[in-house]
């Protein structure tokens, strides 16, 4: 058991931890609520510290498609400082004559301890949140991040990254600087190909990142595998079964087990395209005996979607349905969003296919809306695409 004294805790006042779900901040060992309004302005400034902003800026970005006034800017910063207030010695908001606001810390401590850079610490954690990526266990993995950043700990760039792909937090993933784009990169085109409506433009950033050999080695072997389900939703059905050939070869290569589970879900995913249903029935049930190895949420609800899929295909329209509806629950409980996402796209695809899948289909487009409007992506596609296009182009 790690201890962690009340000392070590108090290292990182300079830093806020925001929670979305609750519209609360962490300072130190208080919790402050905040309206959403007010916890979505502070948290732009915070991320956009000792920037200076004007109001039109602020309302652009807190409060968009919205025609609010100047002086709700001037009201929401009144409130931030009153709720701020104790901490007045740590931040400011300052009011810049002319310009705006901005936010900045007055008082930065320590970022680290010696203890928080033990290299073997540091190695332990990132083996942890490997395993936790392993298995699928994306809740798991959110959460010792979150801690990480709690304590003051270093948290390494490419799985901080991968938390807020997670959650699709889109704002975060543009927010990096320049030199951060490789990392960032591979995220932001999953995230793109998954929510735009131009699955042929996000295909060929894709296919140029990959011609580029920019991405990380690890993410150039990821992304053709991602890229599957993409080109059998665009009727690309050769250049799928090319492009599973290669992710083969590559995957016995590594011996990566998690890749041959992907893998062989990809097969049934074209085999169910195809309606070569003995087969897609026969490679599922083969697939069943691996979910042991994996006991994470997001391997049995991408089971179970496509069990669901199959099984109202085959005219047990109930039975398949609650299969169906078991393995979104999964996925969201999950917390890998995106597996979530690219399941309800490859659902709603099929459901344009098979007329017995009608309610599953309604059912995935009910829950793509539901997260939609509570993740509010449409907003920020268009900055996506600008980024992407900036360097796939």
């Amino acid at each position: 058991m790690i201890i962690i004294n009340e000392t070590f805790r108090l290292l990182g006042a300079d830093y806020l931890l925001f929670h979305d779900d609750t519209f609360t901040v962490e300072i130190l060992s208080d919790s402050i609520s905040f309206l959403p309004k007010e916890y979505a302005l502070l948290q732009f400034l915070y991320r956009n510290q000792n920037q200076s902003f004007s109001r039109e800026q602020l309302l652009d970005h807190v409060w968009p498609r919205e025609t609010p006034i100047d002086r709700t800017v001037d009201d929401h910063i009144y409130r931030l400082r009153k709720k701020l207030g104790k901490y007045v010695h740590l931040y400011e908001i300052e009011t810049i004559r002319g310009r705006g606001y901005r936010f900045f810390v007055k008082e930065k401590r320590m970022r680290v301890t010696s203890f928080a850079e033990n290299p073997m610490l540091q190695q332990k954690t990132r083996e942890l949140l490997h395993t936790y990526h392993f298995l699928g266990l994306g809740e798991q993995l959110v959460a010792t991040i979150t801690q990480q950043q709690k304590w003051g700990l270093l948290v390494d760039e490419d799985y901080e990254y991968l938390s807020y792909f997670a959650k699709i937090d889109v704002q975060r993933l543009l927010e990096g600087s320049e030199q951060s784009f490789q990392q960032r990169a591979y995220f932001l085109l999953l995230l793109y190909i998954s929510l735009t409506k131009d699955t042929m433009k996000a295909l060929g950033f894709c296919e140029q990142a990959l011609r580029s050999g920019y991405l990380p080695p690890f993410r150039q072997t990821e992304l053709p595998i991602n890229l599957l389900s993409f080109y059998i939703k665009t009727n690309q059905i050769e250049k799928a079964s090319q492009n599973l050939k290669n992710c083969w070869k590559v995957a016995r290569e590594e011996g990566n087990e998690w890749l041959y589970f992907i893998l062989v879900m990809e097969e049934v995913n074209i085999y169910t395209d195809q309606s070569e249903w003995v087969r897609a029935e026969k490679t599922l049930n083969e697939l069943a005996d691996l979910l042991p190895y994996f006991p994470g949420l997001r391997e049995r609800g991408l089971w179970q979607i496509q069990k669901g899929l199959l099984t109202s295909i085959s005219g047990n329209e109930r039975e398949g349905t609650l299969s169906w509806t078991k393995g979104v629950e999964d996925l969201q409980r999950s917390q890998f969003l995106p597996a979530l996402l690219i399941a309800l796209q490859f659902t709603r695809y099929m459901g344009t296919k098979q007329a017995s899948l009608k309610t599953v289909s309604k059912l995935a487009e009910q829950w793509w809306s539901q997260l939609q409007n509570k993740l509010g992506w449409e907003q920020y596609l268009d900055q996506v695409e600008a980024q992407l296009a900036q360097h796939y182009s």
